[in-house]
């Protein structure tokens, strides 16, 4: 089953994994929206796939249109969100569920991965 592999810093790793984050802002949004499954790969310095989730939904439109339809589950303030899509006129939000927290972190190996993407990539369970 294909993934999508979604690498994000540790701060926001440890608020998606807590529940007070169930939305992950992305300034471009992978083009295969029938994908449902999600890899959660905390970023330097953990460096490791942490979790599983599914994917809800994903909101998209102006920035304004999306703070006001995700900010309460966010995890981050309006200012960091306007600094992140600064220049932008659209944003997407990825709404999570169903979230399941490895015991034991994956390397990337695991997934057939050299390196980290900047922003996802598409996988294939190892497992299949």
């Amino acid at each position: 089953m294909k993934k999508i592999f979604l690498s994000v810093k540790p701060q926001y790793v440890n608020k998606i994994l807590s529940g007070e984050k169930k939305y992950e802002y992305r300034r471009v949004i992978f083009r295969n929206q029938t994908i449902k499954h999600l890899l959660i790969y905390a970023s330097f310095p953990i460096q490791r796939v942490v979790a599983e989730c599914e994917i809800k939904s994903i909101e998209e439109g102006s920035l304004e249109e999306v703070w006001e339809r995700t900010n309460q589950f966010g995890g981050i303030t309006k200012e960091q969100f306007t600094n992140y899509f600064k220049g932008r006129v659209k944003a997407y939000a990825i709404c999570l569920e169903n979230m399941t927290i490895f015991k034991e972190p994956k390397e990337l190996s695991v997934y057939h991965l050299k390196k980290a993407p900047m922003s996802f990539c598409y996988v294939t369970s190892p497992d299949e």
